[in-house]
């Protein structure tokens, strides 16, 4: 492995791992009442929306019109004290957006539900919640912001919008039990590092509108078996199938595309092709890295 990808796997090591969360006795503010058995009854105010927990049940509710707030990775936003202990987020309709680590390591968190007003999800909004399982994103949500769910390690599915455009940015990297995802056709891109380190992800439909797959956006995916890669596809990065171990079966249905340095490193497999395509030169079969057997389709 060469050092860049030791750079970066560093790099999301650290962020996975150092979570800073203040330990705090409750999870409403200061100024915030309980009734007789033990649940909080006010409702706060955070800009645009409001919020209150339930300590019983370790429900979060967000209610409102408009938009969250964005927080500052390690900043103590107005819902810090539930962290630690909520099992379930309610955003209620009329709040049109979830900010920037909003829910940053709420490791117990099981459950979301996410209303039909919701346009965006922010940066980094999930990271590190590792109890989430399962997570379905309504078609009103346009875009899902970068490391969105890093981390999450006991997700294992999750269903895309349909309006999307792409996947961003490690929107999904570190999500080691992520088996299913259901991607739409509006997809054009998937970003760099998108899915790194899926290592539970054994199939994937790579949507036909799709045009990059950039670096990094599939490597270490260990379980992934086989992959078509539409004639819409024109760019794949440097390093983005590396480490797919269980590759074994990888079809081109279109021209080759602009292709980067070790795009299948570390895999072997057989790599079909249409053979009335005359794209596919030597010189360009000689980029893909890994042990290739080419075969004319």
């Amino acid at each position: 492995m060469n050092k860049l990808s030791k750079k970066v796997i560093t790099i999301i090591c650290a962020v996975c791992m150092t979570a800073s969360v203040a330990t705090l006795s409750g999870c409403g503010n200061s100024d915030s009442a309980s009734s007789g058995n033990g649940a909080s009854t006010d409702v706060s105010k955070a800009g645009d929306v409001s919020w209150s927990y339930d300590e019983n049940d370790k429900i979060l509710t967000i209610s409102g019109n408009g938009k969250m707030d964005d927080y500052a990775t390690g900043s103590e936003f107005p819902w810090h004290g539930c962290s630690e202990s909520a099992t379930s987020v309610v955003v209620e309709d009329g709040v049109t957006s979830i900010g920037k680590n909003a829910f940053f390591n709420f490791s117990k968190l099981e459950s979301i539900k996410i209303p039909d007003s919701l346009e965006s999800i922010g940066d980094s909004a999930f990271v590190k919640c590792e109890s989430l399982a399962e997570i379905s994103i309504p078609d009103s949500v346009k875009k899902i912001g970068a490391s969105a769910f890093m981390c999450c390690t006991s997700l294992k599915s999750v269903t895309l919008p349909k309006g999307i455009t792409e996947v961003g940015k490690s929107v999904f990297n570190g999500c080691t039990s992520l088996s299913s995802v259901d991607i739409p056709s509006s997809v054009v891109k998937f970003d760099m590092s998108a899915f790194y380190n899926c290592t539970s992800l054994s199939d994937i439909i790579i949507p036909n509108n799709v045009e990059k797959i950039n670096q990094w956006a599939f490597y270490n995916c260990s379980s992934l078996k086989s992959i078509e890669i539409p004639n819409s596809v024109t760019k794949i990065g440097k390093m983005a199938f590396q480490k797919c171990s269980s590759l074994t079966s990888i079809a081109f249905t279109g021209d080759a595309p602009d292709i980067g340095e070790n795009a299948f490193g570390e895999v072997k497999s057989e790599i079909s092709y249409p053979k009335d395509k005359t794209t596919w030169t030597e010189d360009v079969k000689q980029q893909y890295g890994g042990e290739i057997e080419w075969k004319e389709s």
